[in-house]
Parts: structure tokens; C-alpha cells; sequence
């Protein structure tokens, strides 16, 4: 680890960027669900599916292997077919991408707003009579305008992964969600998708069984699913609470964009701007035993040999945010060695 040239206390690790929250009642409930011996799906699968549904609001939804899983089944049950087009933001992981390239459709992408969204101009400068379908991402647990898609009267799958919420997915044809390890909900892997439409659901459910690789939760893990829903309102209780301790600690300047979209979060990641850019800024973290993160790996567009020129919002935005570590399982002295590290290097 390099030495800090900052007259702060060091702490002895690194404090990783993102660690599931995992309680001895978990814990419990896995070994019961193990010890069962039903570790296939079955009733405690099932019970998630409902339970999911009941939380978020939906008449319908699925268990499925993945978040990208979820959205292949998703774009196919929209009909999307070999050789069109979908719109998605530049500014998101790569699995979106590759669900749409595994359909054989054509990733299309957009700039982003300001707010981290997928920008509704963007959308209108990239729509073709053969655009199928949107795929709308709700960044850091930052609820997208997904009402302002609307008027272009395409199909839109709102990928909900990074926001496990009742306040979004309801305005698409169809949700997505991850409960990847380092997700809102973590069960290791696997995700959902859900609906309110009857005639989407039909769909969705014949395509549960076109994709050609393992698509279902098991009970082990919606075991541990059941056990994090329990307790999830006490999650969101402490992203809302340490939001505001993180408020206070950054400067401003860092927090400008946050700011404007704080009433839309439910606080997934904590983005921060860094008018020095990510490059400088992000060593001074590390040094000081915080491990911070880019808010993606890598722009979409960058990968397909577009110009960054093409999508200006997103490459700046790309290039000045720093996700700071953020979840429930941080301990006190975490949070507080994290609030100590914005202040000083972000003074």
C-alpha cells in the first residue's frame, strides 16, 4: 500500500468497495434450507417469487439465474427479434450488452443525462423504424424518468438491477432485478423479473424455457433471499441514514449531481464527482485504505470503436465519478474512516 501523504489515520485494511450484509439468521436459514435437502427450486424459491412480488408490487415474477438471464427472457417476451435494434445507455455494465448481443438484436447506445439516466434526447436521435425495444437502467439506485420514454411508443424493459425498489419498474412493459453478491438483495447470484401486464406475463413464462443455459434460483439461495427480505426496510433505513452522514462529510462540489437526484434514490452506491477526475483522486482513497470504485468499468461505446465525441455527457461523467464504499455491513469505524477520507481529500 503506498503512505499517505495526508495527515490522517491509517486504518490497518483496505475497506472493500462492496461486501454483502450476511447475518448468523441467514446463515441459519441457508443451513436449513441445505439440510432440507430440497436445494433445487421448490417451495423456497416459490415463496421468494411471492414474496418479491408482494414487496415490489408486481401481479407477477420470476426467479431466473441472473440479472442478464433476466433481461434476455425479457427482450424476447417484448419480441424482440434476430437483427434489430436496442436502445440502452452507454453508461452501464457490460451484461446488458451481451444480453442483447445473445439474441442476436443490436445494441444501440445512448449519452446519458447529467443525472447518470439515459437521456431522452439521446433516445430520440437514435431511434430507427427498426428500434425494438429500450432497455432503460436505473443507475446507483437513482430512479430514471422512465415516463419521459413514453412518447416514442417503444416497448421498454426497465433494468432495475442496481435498484431493488417498489418506487421503479412500473412504468415499462417488464423489471429486471439482480441479486448478485454485491447487489441491494444479494443471494450470491441470480435475479428476477416481474410485471403487472397478464399478456407480458404469458410471454415471459414460455421464455423461461428458450434460453439455453441454467436460468433458475435454487432453494439454497432463495433461502438466503427470504432472510434479506426480512430485514430489508432495515437496509434501506441505513442507506437513508448514512446518505445523509456521507452528505455532510463530502464537499459540495462532489455531491452537485447527487444532489439534484436525492430525492429519486434509494442510495444503492454513493457517487461522488471529482473535478480533479477519477484518475487523480482515486490513489489518495486507495492510500488511505479505502477502496473506491469507477461508477462503470468501462463505457460501451469505447468497446464498439465509437467516438467519445458521439456521447459527451457520459464520457464526462465517466471520467469524474468515484463510488466510495456504501452498505450495510460496513461497521462504524468503516463509515467513519470513509467520512474522514472525503473530507480531507475532497477539501
Amino acid at each position: 500500500m503506498v503512505r499517505s501523504e495526508f495527515p490522517l489515520m491509517e486504518i490497518k485494511a483496505c475497506i472493500p468497495h462492496s461486501s454483502p450484509w450476511i447475518t448468523d439468521i441467514d446463515v441459519a436459514a441457508v443451513a436449513s434450507a441445505l439440510t432440507s435437502r430440497q436445494i433445487a427450486k421448490g417451495a423456497a424459491t416459490q415463496k421468494f417469487e411471492s414474496e418479491v412480488a408482494k414487496f415490489l408490487g408486481y401481479r407477477h415474477a420470476w426467479a431466473v439465474g441472473s440479472g442478464q438471464a433476466g433481461l434476455v427472457t425479457s427482450l424476447r417476451a417484448v419480441g424482440t427479434s434476430v437483427g434489430q435494434k436496442v436502445l440502452l445507455p452507454t453508461y452501464v455494465c457490460r451484461a446488458v450488452a451481451d444480453a442483447i448481443n445473445e439474441i442476436g438484436a443490436i445494441p444501440v447506445f445512448c449519452d446519458v443525462g447529467e443525472d447518470w439516466c439515459l437521456s431522452a434526447a439521446s433516445v430520440e436521435k437514435s431511434i430507427s423504424s427498426d428500434t425494438a425495444a429500450i432497455v432503460v437502467v436505473h443507475p446507483f439506485g437513482i430512479a430514471a424518468d422512465v415516463k419521459s420514454l413514453l412518447r416514442f411508443g417503444i416497448p421498454i424493459v426497465e433494468d432495475c438491477c442496481q435498484c431493488f425498489s417498489p418506487r421503479v419498474g412500473h412504468v415499462g412493459e417488464i423489471a429486471v432485478f439482480s441479486f448478485h453478491a454485491t447487489k441491494c438483495l444479494a443471494t450470491g447470484e441470480g435475479g428476477m423479473v416481474a410485471t403487472s401486464d397478464s399478456e407480458i406475463a404469458e410471454r415471459l413464462q414460455l421464455q423461461q424455457s428458450a434460453i439455453p443455459y441454467p436460468t433458475r434460483l435454487s432453494d439454497l439461495q432463495a433461502a438466503l433471499g427470504l432472510s434479506q427480505l426480512a430485514r430489508y426496510k432495515e437496509m434501506l433505513n441505513w442507506r437513508a441514514r448514512t446518505a445523509k452522514r456521507y452528505g455532510t462529510a463530502a464537499t459540495n462540489k462532489s455531491i452537485t449531481r447527487l444532489k439534484a437526484v436525492w430525492d429519486r434514490s434509494m442510495f444503492f452506491r454513493f457517487p461522488l464527482t471529482v473535478m480533479g477526475g477519477y484518475e487523480r483522486v482515486a490513489p489518495r482513497f486507495e492510500a488511505l485504505g479505502v477502496n473506491v470504485r469507477r461508477g462503470v468499468d468501462v463505457l460501451l461505446h469505447r468497446q464498439a470503436g465509437l467516438p467519445d465525441g458521439a456521447f459527451p455527457t457520459a464520457t464526462d461523467i465517466f471520467n469524474t465519478t468515484l463510488s466510495v464504499p456504501f452498505y450495510p455491513a460496513m461497521s462504524e469505524e468503516q463509515i467513519r474512516a470513509v467520512e474522514r477520507a472525503m473530507t480531507e481529500i475532497l477539501a
